[in-house]
């Protein structure tokens, strides 16, 4: 029967704990995509990279890009990003395991009264960074750690 509920969570009407509606959320979109995709035809207006039993799965994004382009997304993507992205995944995500985790701290860092003694500012940085530069070439949308996230695994028991 507990296995039952925890499998099936949606179905309990009054959970001690909240739904994840982020979770549902998630497989419904994929549900929709799966549709979308098992029901497109060639003339349906699709561009679509992604074939099920054929290829190209990944389809480099870069190949052709214009040095405009470059300029253009330099300027009005990567400049305004780089305050919110060093804000939002990096210190905040520093200070939030700090306080979220404090039998992680590392002493040597908690005696300099460093509010990044669980991961640092260099550790997450270098991590945003290789995540970004690995996966947007390949069409990814540049992403971060962000506080929003790791207050998220934490309170789903990570």
């Amino acid at each position: 029967n507990q296995i039952l509920k925890r499998a099936c969570c949606c179905l309990d009407p009054f959970p001690k704990t909240p739904h994840p509606v982020g979770i549902y959320l998630f497989l419904i979109g994929c549900l929709f995509a799966a549709i979308t995709l098992a029901t497109a035809t060639p003339d349906s207006g699709y561009d679509l990279p992604l074939r099920f039993f054929g290829a190209p799965v990944v389809i480099n994004a870069v190949k052709d890009v214009t040095p405009l382009n470059w300029r253009q997304g330099f300027l009005q993507g990567t400049l305004p990003q780089l305050p919110l992205t060093t804000l939002n995944s990096v210190i905040s995500v520093c200070c939030l395991a700090h306080s979220l985790y404090p039998e992680k701290r590392i002493p040597s860092l908690v005696e300099a009264h460093r509010t990044d003694a669980v991961v640092t500012r260099r550790e997450v940085s270098v991590s945003v960074g290789l995540m970004n530069l690995l996966l947007c070439p390949l069409g990814s949308m540049p992403n971060c750690h962000g506080a929003g996230g790791l207050a998220g695994e934490h309170r789903f028991g990570a």
